[in-house]
């Protein structure tokens, strides 16, 4: 058996990182403030509703007891945690008021000299990385040494990122190097500081961020289908299955009499919004199932971060994705034909038309999709305690 040593994180951190560490701690406080205040808001509420049920004499006078109490808890806290936030900025300021390092610029022997210490340490480091994969492979059952040698290696990263740090940390670049530092620490800085917004926003409101989150994944997926559905369109149509027709569901007639169909592509070039035959039909459904299948895991992982079993989500993800598709298809009946004979027949854009309405057909479709999908990804997608996940 492989005895595995704990790589520890190296302690350096230069005057920027000490600063934003003193930032993460006073987001922190106030991210640990929204959540209490939800948290007893919310316990309010229900001690309200409870009391609202009971048949007390002095219901009134409880309530209220109940909303000073709550009131009286949050100055409190508001209070201790603006103490903190106050001692912090103190620090926070003793920072930026430190004298910089003073940099200098380099010879060229020194540079050279530095450019192969931290040729050493890369190589150090890939050979301790590709140690420490190895005995990966050879511990693979063991949850605990596969956990240890995983938090090993992003070890082993660090700690090579600060010592080239260091390293550089004394050097006078040139003005260019010095710009585009300047400019990656403001895009980091910028980010952090809407990362912090964020947060606080996602705590005090986290029904509507779970929603923008599964909005901006769901437009992704969408700009993905606009992007692969021509591609594929125009594959198949140069195969025998565009002269092959797929018509399914008959569910009535038309006003002309003729049969309504759910899936109607007839044979042949499309032409008024009618046609494209079973090329056409696979083209939507290969766009669309690579786009669900990539919809589910990222909305299941990054939107509602569930921890359910995947086989079960897979399968009502599955069974829903079949009851919209056969919705969707009923629909464009309504909407399909029109679109196609205005943008290609009264407008005359020919060829271009037809690309134009496949988009808005396709956007329409996932219109349809985002609506529909996210109250069942509510249910679908749960977060269950450990102990209870299958």
């Amino acid at each position: 058996m492989d005895k595995i040593e704990i790589i520890e994180k190296k302690d350096f951190q230069t005057l920027f990182e000490q600063i934003t560490k003193v930032e993460q701690q006073q987001n922190n406080l106030r991210l640990k403030k929204a959540e209490y205040k939800r948290v007893k808001k919310e316990n309010l509420k229900a001690e309200i509703k409870k009391l609202k049920f009971e048949n007390k004499k002095n219901r009134s006078n409880l309530i209220a007891k109940l909303k000073y109490d709550y009131e009286n808890d949050l100055e409190l806290l508001n209070k201790s945690i603006e103490d903190e936030i106050i001692i912090l900025q103190s620090q926070k300021s003793a920072l930026k008021n430190q004298p910089k390092n003073k940099k200098e610029k380099e010879t060229s022997e020194k540079k050279l000299q530095r450019t192969i210490q931290i040729a050493s340490l890369k190589q150090k480091t890939k050979n301790e990385i590709q140690f420490q994969k190895e005995l990966l492979k050879r511990n693979l059952g063991d949850q605990e040494k596969t956990k240890i040698i995983k938090q090993n290696i992003k070890a082993i990263k660090y700690n090579k990122t600060l010592a080239i740090r260091k390293l550089n940390e004394k050097v006078l670049f040139s003005p260019f190097v010095r710009f585009f530092k300047y400019l990656l620490d403001l895009i980091v800085r910028l980010g952090l500081y809407f990362k912090r917004l964020w947060n606080v926003f996602k705590s005090n409101c986290p029904n509507i961020a779970q929603f923008l989150v599964f909005f901006m994944l769901s437009n992704g997926v969408t700009i993905l289908q606009l992007l692969l559905m021509p591609l594929i369109k125009a594959m198949l149509n140069n195969t025998d299955l565009v002269n092959i027709s797929f018509q399914f569901g008959q569910i009535g007639k038309n006003i002309d009499g003729s049969k309504y169909y759910m899936f109607d592509y007839a044979k042949g070039v499309i032409v008024d919004g009618k046609g494209g035959g079973l090329a056409y039909f696979l083209s939507i459904q290969i766009t669309l199932a690579i786009a669900q299948i990539i919809n589910f895991f990222t909305q299941r992982n990054i939107t509602f971060k569930s921890n359910s079993n995947p086989w079960i989500a897979a399968m009502w993800y599955l069974i829903a994705y079949l009851a919209i598709t056969l919705i969707a298809a009923a629909a464009q009946g309504l909407y399909k034909a029109p679109i196609y004979n205005l943008l290609m027949n009264t407008w005359g854009l020919g060829s271009s038309g037809e690309l134009i309405a496949d988009f808005i057909t396709m956007i329409i479709n996932s219109a349809i999709s985002f609506w529909v999908f996210f109250p069942i990804f509510k249910v679908i997608f749960k977060q269950v305690p450990e102990q209870e996940v299958v």
